[in-house]
């Protein structure tokens, strides 16, 4: 059997990546999708559920709480040896009710956007050395560490003068972190991860001024179109996950490696870097004690 989750990382199912997967997958296939219970969290369960029927696979649901991502971070932390992405709690628990429904196989649409060009963000323009790797970094480690190192390395690997080149970055750095983070939450939970866009490569370059005037995966979107005549073409969104909800409140971390007020200003997904990276400071921490 195969497991193919309708949500997938930075994309919902009904997003073209796992839409045009799914058309190809064997009739009676499970098909899952993950719902983060919280006040507010973008529910997709009913667009889902619409594709599923459309190309004959069955469909379930899996509530994600909060909880979870207090029970399972510490199992993908020590598995990992560092912190872990937003969407793994997710994805384990995902996992692990597909290996209990007899899954083995969990297929999933990730690494599309690298391949195809939906990281418009990243790909906007001919970036400058120094402001690619500062909106890569995501988050400033001088804006939240007393103490911050500035790793260049990876980036210095694909410098060009006062330039990057981003795309070779991107295909092998984006696609390490992003891989790394679905293989970690499927293999603690014993299934395989599979992902066919990542082994894709493509025959020509890609066409930077139609993604940069508004198509981004302009390919993929003329593939949905041939596979679902009529439907109404999917929305760029990334994949729900509640972890700005529920770190609504958090005051920040307290460990003295970080400064005062560290979280203040930061959106949802840089609070959990912080919130992860102070978790896992003090699992390694207890571990050097025992």
């Amino acid at each position: 059997m195969f497991f193919y989750p309708l949500s997938t990382l930075w994309k919902a199912f009904h997003k073209i990546d796992s839409a045009i997967i799914a058309k190809y997958m064997p009739r009676g296939s499970i098909a899952y999708t993950f719902r983060c219970v919280a006040d507010g969290a973008r529910d997709e369960t009913e667009a889902a559920k619409k594709y599923a029927a459309e190309c004959g696979l069955i469909h379930k649901t899996i509530d994600v709480h909060w909880e979870d991502y207090l029970e399972f971070s510490p199992v993908l932390m020590k598995r990992k040896g560092a912190p872990i992405h937003s969407i793994e709690p997710q994805i384990y628990k995902a996992s692990l009710i597909a290996n209990a429904d007899g899954v083995k196989n969990l297929i999933f649409g990730e690494n599309a956007d690298m391949i195809f060009g939906g990281l418009d963000g990243l790909i906007s323009k001919d970036w400058l050395f120094d402001e690619f790797a500062a909106r890569y970094a995501y988050i400033d480690p001088a804006r939240v560490l007393k103490k911050p190192v500035k790793i260049a390395e990876p980036f210095e690997e694909f410098r060009a003068g006062y330039k990057i080149d981003f795309y070779s970055f991107i295909c092998k750095y984006f696609y390490l972190e992003a891989n790394g983070s679905y293989s970690n939450a499927c293999g603690a939970a014993g299934v395989n991860y599979v992902s066919p866009f990542s082994q894709m490569a493509l025959d020509a370059p890609l066409d930077y001024s139609r993604i940069r005037s508004g198509e981004p995966k302009y390919m993929l979107y003329e593939i949905f179109r041939s596979l679902y005549p009529g439907w109404p073409e999917p929305a760029k969104l990334p994949m729900p996950r509640a972890v700005g909800r529920w770190l609504r409140d958090w005051k920040g971390p307290i460990r003295p490696e970080f400064i005062e007020n560290a979280v203040a200003g930061l959106s949802a997904d840089q609070k959990w870097m912080v919130y992860i990276l102070e978790r896992f400071l003090n699992m390694i921490e207890r571990e050097d004690h025992e």
